[in-house]
């Protein structure tokens, strides 16, 4: 099974990221949001640096250890990819005690200021120095008031030692990358404290100033976007806000990642390229599956991811596409555009010899587009005639269509042009053109193997006959 490419997809979400410091990415569990942040660091490691956090053990803790938690498990990604190798420790713990009681510039001020001679100037005198001692005394107050939420263990404004360390090792991955959060498996926690713990991990974001505790560029959460939504109406009601609830950890909106769009859309694309068969037109084919009516985006859809991704797999291995003798003197090469196309549907487990793919190529596409998708596959219909090596020009619905028989590398191809008219051939009707296109279907189906690869031999004579 090829890997499937997502480098378009990790572009954009680089490009996201530089617009947006808090992040949200969404996919459905089991859609590939692992793969893809795999994929993502590998390819922006050069500019960023990730730090990724698994927080499904904290639903059993208390909030408090929660916060404890998150620094320690910061810490052991910082020292496992040897950030913390340049930091001094004791100075990192010594600066929460120190840089408080450094001294305030009014203390100098007051300390030095002259005393007048005179009774007034000696009152004001008493008066700044009993508002000084007023100052120390609320000043020592509410730096001990501020420094025991700072102390507390597990506070929401808690800064000790090991936040300064995670801070300064921040710093000094900014000086050269991006340093970035990442919170990934929040689809595996309970839903029961999810909510719970989402409050403890905005508690770090502070709204103001737009940052966050520990000085990441970036934080990323990683989520179903859409189901944390049923589960957070199912918790606090319909009427409760849950994008303003979410706006805390997005800064404008979710990036959504789905491996299984990705992996439709490169059949889509390969249908569109190599099958010239757009999207819109294979979605209006009307197929059937085990006998079910259904359309290609949902026969698409009811697949695995690895199934999907194995349908481009070796495709050539699933067709005929061996020169093929029509009769003597008159050697085809088979048109790979429609044998790709009875190959992906093959390998989709779709029927294909249901009337409706006749239908699709005589009334749903153009009709030019039709017979350059058979092109060299027409050339059986008018084998025994003496066109070959000539052209054939008709009239058919209005359309002045010209198939032009060439001799190629010992081959005869088919050429298919629509004209503004000049020598005219014939006039073709609905049913002469409808039979042609029935029996070169028929012709190119029977040059698509079964899973079980057949022999060239055997592929011969599988194909219909060859007389007219």
């Amino acid at each position: 099974m090829q890997e499937i490419p997502i480098n378009k997809e990790i572009d954009q979400f680089e490009t996201h990221l530089q617009s947006n410091k808090r992040v949200i990415l969404s996919a459905s569990f089991g859609d590939g949001k692992t793969y893809f942040l795999r994929k993502a660091q590998e390819v922006l490691s050069h500019d960023y640096e990730f730090i990724t956090l698994y927080p499904v053990n904290y639903s059993v803790a208390r909030n408090e250890d929660i916060f404890e938690y998150i620094k320690r498990d910061i810490l052991m990604n910082l020292a496992k990819n040897n950030h913390l190798d340049n930091i001094d420790f004791e100075a990192g713990l010594d600066t929460i005690f120190n840089w408080e009681h450094c001294k305030e510039a009014i203390d100098f001020i007051l300390d030095f200021l002259p005393i007048p001679g005179g009774k007034t100037f000696m009152k004001i005198a008493e008066k700044a120095e009993s508002f000084k001692t007023e100052y120390d005394k609320k000043k020592t107050t509410w730096e001990k008031y501020k420094s025991t939420f700072k102390t507390q263990r597990g506070g929401l404004y808690e800064i000790d030692g090991y936040s300064l360390l995670i801070r300064s090792a921040i710093t000094e991955i900014a000086r050269t990358k991006k340093p970035v959060l990442v919170i990934e498996d929040l689809d595996r926690i309970d839903p029961a404290h999810l909510f719970r713990i989402l409050n403890v991990l905005g508690a770090h974001i502070d709204n103001e100033s737009d940052n966050n505790k520990f000085g990441f560029a970036n934080i990323i959460i990683v989520l179903d976007y859409k189901m944390t939504e049923y589960i957070f109406h199912h918790f606090y009601g319909n009427e409760a806000n849950y994008r303003g609830y979410m706006s805390k950890f997005v800064s404008h909106y979710p990036f959504h990642f789905s491996i299984k769009e990705v992996a439709k859309s490169q059949v889509y694309q390969y249908l569109l390229t190599e099958c010239n068969i757009s999207k819109e037109q294979i979605n209006n084919l009307i197929i059937y599956q085990k006998g079910l009516r259904t359309n290609f985006e949902k026969v698409l859809n009811n697949r695995s991811i690895r199934d999907i991704s194995k349908v481009l797999d070796n495709i050539d291995d699933q067709y005929f596409s061996d020169i093929i003798e029509i009769k003597p003197s008159i050697r085809i090469k088979p048109t790979t555009s429609i044998l790709k196309f009875f190959s992906i549907l093959k390998r989709l487990d779709v029927d294909c010899e249901q009337e409706y793919i006749h239908s699709f190529f005589k009334n749903d596409l153009d009709i030019i587009d039709s017979l350059k998708i058979l092109s060299n596959f027409l050339i059986k219909q008018y084998a025994s005639t003496n066109l070959i090596g000539e052209d054939l020009q008709f009239l058919y619905n209005g359309k002045y269509i010209k198939l032009d028989f060439k001799s190629l590398d010992d081959c005869i191809c088919c050429e298919v042009s629509e004209t503004n008219g000049g020598h005219l051939n014939i006039e073709i009707n609905n049913s002469t053109m409808n039979s042609m296109i029935d029996k070169t279907l028929d012709f190119a189906l029977a040059c698509v193997k079964d899973f079980k690869l057949k022999t060239k031999e055997e592929i011969l004579l599988d194909l219909p006959s060859t007389s007219n």
